[in-house]
């Protein structure tokens, strides 16, 4: 992250907002200026690598678990540790003083391992054995372990909640549950029946999930197919807190959308070394090495013709 942008943890931190990033950042691999404590948050716990060994918080055979930029033992599995950690957190806020907590989660992305024979790194897929037990229908390996993995993690989700519900903390709290790219199907994951997968601009590189949850604010069982970016939740951030921003913003704030399920029209643009893609309305334009593209989402999803 470059030194001159601002995060949105910045901008609500100036207003008042208490500030927390617990789980993985990923942003500068633990070098100095780089943490999310020089970033906006005011306390950080968890990974700064793309991953770890969800058993030992190391990642391959170098130590990746700190709080406050300082190195310190995990002890446990990862994926526990992150939910115990913004329990306790979340245990502490008070109902008059608001919080900003970005809880990332390092599931299901594979583990990093270390082969210590041929003195490398290893990616491997790492639940919990009763975790594993739980889906005994699960014949294929790399499948049953990454359930496993997703279901550590929404356990911890369902911790969370009822850790806000507890506080009565929950219906002053807007609550976002979002991936952040496909699925890898090398790893267990499926992006069916879209095409593409993590790392590339099809839509199964790029379409995800996105819930929110708001008890009194969003109506539940709401659904809508009008896309978003991620991109978009800090101006969105902004003017739900009553902050008058004058940064130039990539996203728009989509809140019209949330609340009133009003449609927000702007286009979306991706860039990857390899690979652009352009969207407006249903419309996507594809551009990939010597091939271009273009799709009408609304008739063709997949991205068949």
């Amino acid at each position: 992250i470059r030194p001159g942008e601002t995060t949105i943890a910045e901008v609500l931190r100036e207003n008042g907002y208490r500030t927390a990033l617990i789980g993985k950042w990923h942003l500068g691999h633990g070098e100095p200026g780089f943490s999310a404590n020089q970033h906006g948050f005011d306390y950080q716990y968890g990974s700064e690598g793309g991953c770890v060994d969800y058993f030992t918080e190391k990642y391959g055979n170098m130590p990746d678990w700190a709080r406050d930029r300082k190195q310190i033992e995990g002890n446990g599995y990862s994926t526990d540790l992150i939910t115990g950690d913004a329990v306790r957190y979340l245990n502490e806020q008070k109902a008059k003083k608001p919080f900003f907590l970005f809880l990332s989660y390092t599931a299901p992305h594979y583990g990093k391992g270390w082969d210590e024979k041929e003195k490398k790194f290893t990616n491997i897929l790492q639940a919990k054995p009763e975790d594993r037990a739980r889906f005994p229908h699960i014949k294929d390996t790399n499948r049953l372990e990454y359930a496993g993995m997703v279901a550590a993690m929404d356990d911890g989700v369902g911790r969370v909640l009822e850790t806000l519900k507890k506080q009565k903390l929950d219906k002053n709290t807007l609550v976002l549950f979002v991936s952040d790219n496909g699925a890898d199907p090398r790893y267990g994951g499926s992006n069916k029946p879209f095409r593409g997968q993590k790392a590339d601009l099809f839509e199964g590189g790029i379409r995800i999930p996105g819930l929110m949850r708001w008890p009194g604010k969003i109506k539940p069982g709401t659904v809508t197919q009008q896309p978003a970016s991620t991109l978009d939740f800090f101006p969105t951030f902004c003017a739900l807190a009553g902050i008058k921003n004058s940064r130039a913003m990539d996203g728009v704030d989509i809140s019209p959308l949330i609340f009133d399920g009003k449609k927000v029209d702007h286009d979306l643009f991706w860039q990857l070394p390899k690979y652009k893609a352009f969207r407006r309305g249903d419309w996507k334009y594809v551009q990939i090495p010597k091939e271009e593209m273009l799709f009408n989402l609304n008739n063709d999803p997949i991205e068949s013709k």
